[in-house]
């Protein structure tokens, strides 16, 4: 198996100067945000890859669109089951953590979302069954909530070098004290 094969055309290790994409902003720190991915996927508006200088790319959060929805997030929820379902015909068995019983989801669905007070999360990794490959530790999808009417799916991948990349990032910033 090749390495250079992953998620949006990034792989475990790889140099930001490999990066096919348009970049739009170094935020320091090894992170830097993408705009355009040359293998993007179309549900998602920007893509922010965490690079380490031993270990090269770790760590990948792709950020959604923005996603309308009633204050109940019934909108919301079909996109991420929708983007959960995809990811489980990839990698398999996931835990999926749901505040609510399925068909009981309160009017302010999205508010307890935002201020953190419910959750909706799918989470691969390996202690779930989950079939991961290309060198990934673990995958989440996360929904990510702006307000009573909108939001947004992130979707996270780590690299099996996650730990010893973000050891290094930490130990770098810390020498800056």
């Amino acid at each position: 198996m090749s390495q250079k094969i992953g998620p949006f055309g990034l792989y475990m290790g790889m140099n930001v100067s490999d990066v096919e994409g348009d970049l739009f902003e170094d935020m320091g720190s090894g992170c830097y945000c993408f705009t355009n991915l040359s293998q993007g996927h179309a549900a998602f508006e920007e893509y922010k890859v965490h690079f380490s200088p031993l270990y090269g790319l770790y760590h990948v959060r792709a950020n959604g669109l923005k996603i309308k929805s009633d204050s109940s997030g019934s909108t919301l929820r079909y996109s991420f089951d929708q983007m959960r379902s995809s990811l489980s015909a990839i990698y398999g068995d996931h835990y999926f953590f749901d505040s609510f019983e399925e068909d009981d989801y309160p009017e302010n669905w999205m508010q307890l979302i935002c201020d953190k007070d419910a959750y909706y999360i799918a989470h691969w990794e390996d202690k779930f069954g989950s079939q991961l490959k290309n060198f990934i530790k673990a995958v989440m999808l996360i929904s990510e909530i702006f307000d009573s009417y909108s939001g947004r799916c992130c979707l996270i991948y780590r690299f099996e070098n996650f730990d010893k990349a973000y050891n290094e990032m930490q130990h770098l910033q810390d020498n800056l004290l």
